[in-house]
């Protein structure tokens, strides 16, 4: 029997559940303004409602917590090789789309197609049922929920959701979104959510795309919203997208060059007296094996992403052995660093500390169980053969008493007793510290999740001998070898005081400690990160990746597990050369008191902190590899570019936004911020003393030098 086009189109669509255009897809056809030799597809909806597919099947939107679980497989095509959730801004399940594999790969890259997943009520008889259809138009962006928490942020649109989550990884500080059925599903996308916001579309590099990205702005412009366009690059592939430049690695800057200047990009004047605007973690700032790790946690359980960042590389510097040491300057041999690490997080509840703690150090702490089952069983067979051993000694005693003074034998060998393995410690004391890092000369993780009361114990123990445990736990941040004395027990000897430190902090709480840090610099060792309020937690939404998961914790096995070389590692020329010019202007910001002598303190400890993290993500870049490669002695340049990057975009103004906003460390910032409002709410283009005197009560009790660092 023949049928016309329209009888195939309509068998189609009944057959596998589809809609009109993927109907149309499967057929064969890519122009949906025309369909060869049939009919015209129906009008595109306008407004907000359109008739659902089928009138006696409704779409439930957002599904019910008691729906059944998802189908598994597609009756015809089988199980889908991914699947993205669309949600609703509340962040409740709408629908599904997944992905297909169908065919053989004929050019690399193996041929798909796309199946919508929603749940459907039968309008008369209330059954509900999951349904291989899609919801009516205008259907919702993807990534809605992330759009609705996020309401200041720019967007950026690209034409699929693959595209829109990689996108997401190269820039977190937009919120990425999609429309369903990519560049054919621009018209039927509800664009009310972007209703005066701003944002950048990122079409695929072809014509369709071109096509998408002018309609995008059109059906913006009806809304109120803003967007421009990224070009399409000559030099790339058909097709091409966020997904390839993420493959391939390139850097979040070259990409902004696609969209040209003017569209928010630009650098903005520094207010030195408010807030900062704290920059957001880009892929591009990652070692490449933790990428899909941080942001996936990060996204999972709704945290900042420098949490798990900073985070899981600390906890990478507490599993490495304290002996792979790097030479920071080219001539000077005696300085060495290791990959020891402190790290503060600050920020409210509401910012995620101790989630993002606990799930970068789970890990750790496995490990250091692990160590010490295999601890307990070594010591016990040591403990049965140093009862064999003394009773060989006794005899040999009796025995050379015996034989005489001339000819006392073979003396017997005490056995040697094993260590006490440990690579994770959480409340200690410093006398307990001792004991475990004597037998543990690799160094150890200490977790603070309460840096508060880890700062506020010291001393606790010492018989009001006040400084004395800061003095060991500066000695903890630089390592080697200390004695230390212990009440009424003598004093232990430890080869290697180390210890990399991941603690969480409130502001409030480091306000009320700060009269307490003295000048010693325990507190500008730390790298100190802030964080925003958290976004909600995707776990309700969708599974963590596990298979990030697995590399991150096969990553910290092997890192336990690698042996030191004898050599230090060293910068190439031209790493040398990058890391020069970047510590020059450290080293300019420091010489010019800029902005205070808090952050110069801090910034005193960036060219030890800067080797440590270069030799930390040398290390990693290699040990994270499959298969795993051992490191070679040559830091490059591409490493050393990438902790540029992270200390002078992300890390600077965390530590500026501490010591500055939250510590109040600027000398007489808070003078200096009323003179400058002063100045701003008056409009004044000239200022005296006098003028300040009059208006300001408070100053005329400061010193002259005060004055004059406020002014």
């Amino acid at each position: 029997m023949s049928v016309n086009q329209g009888d195939a189109i309509t068998f189609v669509r009944e057959y596998e559940r589809v809609d009109f255009e993927e109907a149309c897809r499967i057929l064969g056809a890519t122009d949906f303004d025309r369909v060869p030799d049939g009919k015209a597809p129906p009008p595109k909806p306008k407004g907000k409602t359109a008739p659902p597919e089928s009138p006696e099947w409704v779409a439930v939107v957002p599904v019910p917590d008691d729906a059944p679980p998802i189908p598994e497989r597609h009756p015809t095509l089988g199980v889908p090789s991914h699947k993205w959730w669309y949600t609703t801004p509340d962040g409740k399940l709408s629908h599904v789309k997944c992905r297909f594999p169908v065919g053989k790969s004929k050019d690399g890259k193996p041929p798909k197609t796309y199946r919508p997943l929603a749940y459907f009520r039968h309008r008369d008889t209330g059954v509900c049922k999951w349904e291989w259809e899609g919801v009516p138009a205008p259907r919702p962006l993807y990534g809605l929920h992330k759009l609705a928490k996020r309401p200041k942020d720019w967007f950026l649109w690209c034409e699929g959701e693959k595209a829109a989550d990689a996108a997401q990884m190269i820039f977190p500080e937009y919120v990425c979104i999609a429309s369903e059925n990519g560049a054919d599903g621009v018209d039927s996308t509800d664009w009310e959510p972007l209703r005066g916001r701003r944002g950048i579309i990122w079409p695929d590099n072809d014509a369709a795309g071109e096509k998408a990205a002018r309609r995008a702005r059109e059906l913006l412009a009806v809304v109120g919203a803003e967007a421009v366009a990224m070009r399409r690059p000559s030099s790339k592939e058909m097709g091409w997208d966020a997904a390839d430049a993420l493959a391939e690695g390139i850097p979040a800057e070259d990409l902004r060059r696609l969209c040209g200047p003017g569209v928010g990009f630009e650098d903005l004047p520094l207010d030195v007296f408010g807030s900062f605007e704290l920059p957001r973690l880009r892929a591009h700032h990652v070692a490449a094996p933790l990428v899909s790790y941080v942001f996936d946690q990060a996204a999972v359980k709704g945290v900042e992403p420098l949490f798990v960042y900073l985070g899981a590389l600390t906890c990478c510097a507490g599993v490495l052995h304290d002996q792979f040491q790097v030479q920071p300057a080219r001539y000077d041999p005696t300085w060495k660093e290791s990959p020891r690490l402190w790290t503060l997080l600050v920020g409210d509840p509401s910012t995620g500390k101790t989630p993002a703690i606990n799930a970068v150090s789970a890990h750790v702490q496995a490990i250091d169980i692990v160590l010490a089952k295999q601890s307990k069983a070594a010591i016990a067979d040591w403990e049965l053969d140093k009862k064999v051993a003394e009773k060989q000694m006794k005899r040999w005693v009796e025995d050379a008493a015996k034989r005489g003074a001339g000819d006392k034998g073979d003396k017997p060998r005490t056995p040697e007793k094993p260590p006490d393995r440990r690579c994770f410690i959480e409340d200690t004391t410093v006398e307990a510290l001792a004991e475990i890092l004597a037998e543990n000369p690799a160094g150890v993780f200490l977790k603070a999740d309460e840096f508060a009361g880890w700062l506020g114990a010291m001393d606790a123990y010492s018989g009001g001998a006040k400084g004395k445990d800061r003095a060991h736990w500066l000695q903890a941040y630089n390592g080697g070898p200390r004695r230390v004395d212990r009440v009424n027990r003598g004093s232990t000897l430890v080869p290697n005081f180390s210890v990399s430190i991941l603690g969480g902090v409130q502001p409030d709480k480091m306000r009320n400690l700060k009269v307490d840090l003295t000048d010693d610099g325990l507190l500008q060792r730390f790298l100190v990160v802030v964080g925003a309020p958290a976004a909600p937690p995707e776990s309700d939404t969708r599974p963590p990746n596990l298979d990030a998961i697995h590399a991150y914790r096969e990553l910290l096995d092997h890192l336990q597990s690698m042996t030191p070389p004898e050599s230090v590692f060293k910068f190439s020329p031209e790493a040398a050369s990058i890391k020069a010019e970047f510590l020059g202007y450290v080293q300019g910001l420091v010489a010019a008191r800029v902005p205070s002598p808090a952050v110069c303190a801090y910034l005193g400890k960036w060219p030890g902190m800067f080797a440590r993290l270069a030799l930390l993500c040398h290390v990693v870049e290699y040990a994270g590899q499959v298969p795993r490669r051992f490191p070679p002695e040559i830091i490059g340049a591409d490493t050393v570019r990438l902790v540029v990057g992270l200390m002078r975009e992300i890390l600077l103004p965390h530590g500026l936004n501490f010591y500055l906003d939250i510590m109040g460390a600027a000398s007489g910032s808070e003078h200096s911020q009323w003179i400058a409002g002063f100045i701003l709410s008056r409009e004044l283009q000239a200022l005296t003393i006098r003028d300040i005197t009059r208006a300001y009560k408070s100053w005329r009790s400061l010193t002259h030098w005060e004055q004059v660092g406020a002014l």
